[in-house]
């Protein structure tokens, strides 16, 4: 099973806020989740942000591939 860190769209029609998941890849964007590992909202200023690290890296560890918009907002 190939696990990847990617967002999960959650929230109301014009107020979109995203999950932070482990996903097996074969999943569609909205699919059941391994784990939930934080939550992103951009619609306030400055957006949210909150991650537990110590589950990104052992999802990591254990051979997880993160997405490139998480890695944009996890480095943010």
């Amino acid at each position: 099973m190939s696990v990847r860190i990617r967002l999960k769209r959650v929230g109301k029609k014009d107020r979109a806020t995203y999950r932070i998941i482990a996903i097996d890849k074969r999943e569609k964007r909205d699919g059941k989740a391994l784990d939930t590992i934080g939550f992103y909202d951009p619609t306030l200023n400055p957006n949210k942000v909150q991650f537990d690290q110590k589950k990104l890296d052992r999802w990591v560890s254990h051979g997880a591939i993160i997405s490139d918009s998480v890695r944009q907002i996890i480095k943010a």
